[in-house]
Parts: C-alpha cells; structure tokens; sequence
C-alpha cells in the first residue's frame, strides 16, 4: 500500500526519505524526487533538480511512461531545454 502525502509537511517528509533512498542510488527515489522538484511538493521548485533526477533515474533503467517524455525534449517541462 503506498502512502498517501497531501500537505506540504508530509511532502517535506516524503523528501527526506527520498533523499536517503536517492543516496542509496535508488532511481525510483530520484524520478519521484525528480517530480517533487517539478512541481514544489516539499521542495523549491526547481526544474534544473527535477530534470537532474529523471535524467539519473532514466540512466539508472527506471523506464516508464512520465519520465521518458519528461526527458524527450519536445516534452519536457524543463525551460533550460
């Protein structure tokens, strides 16, 4: 059962344990990181981190659907792109 952050505290905790899975070179820990960053859930808003994490996470083999378009840059929501 995965659990269910909604406030921003609860996000702020969610990066926490993100950032200690991430260390451990958890690509799943930097895609879901990489979307905290995106979108300011716990963390600044920061587009250069989120697509830092999804490139890592990409690299790493963490394949699916939202992070390979968010790296295809004809999609990506990254404005340094």
């Amino acid at each position: 059962m995965r659990a269910r952050y909604t406030s921003q505290a609860s996000y702020r905790e969610a990066s926490s344990l993100l950032h200690a899975a991430a260390e451990q070179d958890s690509k799943e820990a930097k895609y879901y990181l990489g979307l905290m960053h995106e979108y300011g859930k716990g963390v600044e808003q920061d587009f250069l981190k989120a697509y830092n994490h999804y490139r890592q996470s990409s690299n790493q083999g963490y394949v699916s659907a939202p992070c390979s378009s968010r790296l295809d840059s004809d999609h990506v929501s990254c404005p340094f792109l």
